[in-house]
């Protein structure tokens, strides 16, 4: 989660930030539900916190959820997936909800998944786009790593 600190530091007043930055921790820390019933609602909360406009379709596909990607192999076949949250020029989050507890091993090779999955998204973006600068990695309710 965001330390209320950094938060306290984006918004215009401290203590209204700090109150909304601790009732965002609460209702967010420790979610048990799966990626897909929790990813996006979590995104969105976020945003608003955070004071930034939400992903949306356009026909651009330049901010928005599921992001479709086209994956190019080797042998001249292709693959579809779908990028979690996706801003052009910005980054990529690829967002999970690991079963191991944080801070063990199989949480930390979940999260080196996840980035690894992130950054495959990135190079499978048109190259006319260019490659967002960002790989972010969020398990709900746990932690987002930059």
């Amino acid at each position: 989660m965001l330390p209320a600190t950094i938060i306290c530091q984006m918004g215009t007043s401290t203590t209204t930030t700090s109150t909304t930055a601790q009732a965002f921790i609460q209702r967010w820390q420790g979610v048990s539900a799966s990626e897909l019933a929790t990813a996006q609602s979590f995104v969105i909360d976020l945003c608003e916190l955070l004071g930034v406009p939400k992903p949306h379709p356009t026909p651009a596909q330049d901010y928005m959820f599921e992001r479709p990607v086209s994956f190019s192999h080797g042998d001249g076949s292709t693959s579809a997936g779908r990028i979690d949250c996706y801003k052009r020029g910005h980054f990529v989050l690829e967002a999970k909800k690991l079963k191991a507890l944080a801070h063990t091993k199989g949480f930390d090779d979940g999260l080196l998944r996840a980035r690894s999955q992130g950054e495959g998204y990135a190079r499978a973006l048109p190259a006319d786009e260019g490659r967002p600068p960002f790989v972010l990695v969020l398990d709900v309710g746990t932690v987002i790593e930059v």
